[in-house]
Formats: C-alpha cells, structure tokens, sequence
C-alpha cells in the first residue's frame, strides 16, 4: 500500500493531467479548419472565428497555467516549503509574542498568502490586460485592478485567519477529547457553508454594485420573473450587476444556496436588449455621495445632482437594441438548467 503523502500527490497529479487533457481536447476542437454547419444559423463566420480565437488563445493560456501551477506544488511538497514557512512562523512568534499556536498559524496564512500573490500575479495580469484586452473584453483599468486585488487578500486573509484560528483553538483545547478531529473537521465544514451563505450577499457587493431589475426595466424584470416561476426558480431577487466596470463579457447567474434564491444579470447582458443601466448606477453612485455629505451641503448637491442629470440628457446616446427579452430569457433558463442538472 502507498504512503498517503504519495497517494496525496499521485492523486493531485491526476487531477492536474485529466485537467491539461480536457484543456487540450478543447483545444484541437476549436482549432478545427472546418466551420459546424449549425453555426450559419445562429451567427455570422466571422463571429465564430473569432470566438475560437478566443478560445483558443484562454486554452493556451490555461494549459500553461495549469503546468506552472501543478509544478509549483510538487516543488512546494519536495521541497517542504510549507514546513520551512511553518518554523518561520514559529521563530516569528518566539520573538515577539512569546509561544502562541494562534500567532503561529496566523503568521502561517498571512505567508502563505503572500507568496501565493507573487507567484500567480503575473497570470491574472496577463489574462486581464493582454488577453481580454486584446479580444476587446478587458475594461478594468490598473488601479481597479490593484484596488481588487488589494481587497481580495484583505478580505481573504481575515477569512482564512478566522477559520484557521477557530481550527487551532479547538485542536489545542482538546475539544471531544480523541475525537477532536472530528469536531475540528465539522467546524471547518459549518464555516466553508455559512461563507458559501453570506458571500454572495455581503463580500460581492463590495466589488460590484448592483441594483433591482424592477428599479431599471418593469417588462424585463416581468419577462425574467415568469420565466423563472416557470422553471420552480421561485425568486424576488433579480438584480442587475455592474460588471462593465471591469469586462464587457455579457452574462447572466443565478444563487441557489440553502433556498436563498437570486438571479443576477450583467449590465453588459442587459444593455444588449436596449436598456440603459447606466443612469441607475449614476443615480446610486451620486446617493451614496450625497449621503457621506454634510448637511449644510445638501441643497448644493441636489443642485450638482441636477446638473450632471442635464448633461446626461444632452449627451445621452439610444443605445442599440440588439436583441430583445426572449435572449435574457434564454440566458436565465440556460443558468437555471445548469443549476438544476448540477445537483
């Protein structure tokens, strides 16, 4: 029988290799010479061309990706990495803070962190500003970009610390005496659900603003709402997100974790069906202004609120229309089938 730290890697070796494998299968697909004859029914040549260029080049990408990575982890297990980031930790916390198991793993993770950061950087920079800009899909700009980045890890390492340190604790105090693994482990299972519950509805608005489809177009939120009725995806929260902050990819989600339900629309997705979403986020930008603002300045800003309204009046341009309800529909039925057959 295999020691379990080497059936631990073959299996995470095999996991890596089907991976690369189905990669490269998607690969020679879309590098097919010939076009699916269904394709001329749905959209033009040129469009699938460069949607398999697309394809193509996020395939390459990933199939590097995955090789660097796969690669980083074997060096980091042969190479002990982590039990060397261990004893660093504990020299840490012997000099400073005495000898503390909570200090130590909490050194752990902001290391771990850290150098996870410096390592896969350059990947997401290059599929952010070389990649999606190249195919016209990129709109972050460098400090969206490194303001994302900086509350990802902020937001990451107070989670993992939180999680970690729970672990920790309970492993030192000896909770259910021999089983304490046991309990350790159902800790480690409750927080990863109740993070699962309350990150779509507390961390992503941090990111990404988001308003009621309701508030922005009554016969789509009315379209979306029947359709979803129809599908038994019973849901009062259908929201439109800004993600044109960041890309111009048009897409559409649902939340289904623990019967709170929610269907998000990308303003991107909307906006093609001749919506203008822009207006509402203007409005909420300029609320959440107003509301950080001194009393004294209220009248002020109501009348700078005015203003910019005029402006936008005068500058506004129809935005083109091009595709009506019935393709949102297909998108949230497509989401919603996926959620259902996923189960």
């Amino acid at each position: 029988m295999l020691p379990v730290p080497l059936l631990t890697i073959g299996l995470y070796v095999a996991q890596y290799t089907l991976t690369i494998y189905i990669v490269l299968r998607n690969l020679q697909w879309h590098k097919r010479p010939d076009v699916p004859k269904f394709v001329k029914y749905v959209m033009p040549e040129s469009d699938f061309r460069r949607m398999s260029n697309y394809a193509i080049t996020k395939s390459k990408v990933k199939f590097f990706f995955y090789l660097y990575d796969v690669s980083l982890m074997l060096f980091i297990i042969f190479g002990k990495i982590y039990p060397k980031i261990w004893l660093l930790s504990g020299r840490i916390v012997l000099k400073y803070f005495g000898t503390a198991l909570i200090w130590q793993t909490s050194i752990f993770v902001i290391i771990d962190n850290l150098w996870k950061l410096i390592f896969y950087l350059p990947f997401s920079m290059y599929n952010v500003f070389v990649v999606e800009q190249k195919f016209g899909f990129n709109k972050s700009s460098i400090s969206l970009f490194i303001s994302d980045i900086i509350k990802n890890q902020s937001i990451g390492v107070i989670m993992n610390l939180l999680m970690i340190n729970i672990i920790s604790w309970l492993i030192e105090e000896r909770f259910g005496g021999d089983y304490y693994w046991v309990v350790a482990f159902g800790a480690y299972t409750a927080y990863t659900l109740v993070m699962g519950i309350i990150a779509p509805i507390f961390i992503d608005p941090l990111f990404e603003k988001s308003i009621p489809l309701e508030q922005i177009d009554q016969e789509m939120y009315q379209a979306v709402k029947q359709v979803c009725n129809k599908c038994d995806f019973d849901t009062k929260h259908i929201i439109v997100s800004e993600g044109s902050k960041r890309s111009a990819h048009s897409n559409a989600q649902i939340m289904d974790i623990f019967g709170i339900r929610k269907v998000i629309l990308f303003d991107t997705l909307v906006e093609l069906a001749g919506v203008d979403c822009s207006v509402k986020f203007k409005e909420l930008q300029n609320k959440k202004k107003d509301e950080t603002k001194p009393l004294l300045n209220i009248e002020q800003s109501e009348q700078n609120n005015q203003n910019d309204k005029n402006k936008e009046e005068e500058t506004k341009i129809a935005i083109p229309k091009l595709f009506d309800n019935n393709n949102i529909i297909a998108a949230i039925s497509h989401e919603i089938g996926h959620q259902k057959h996923n189960r």
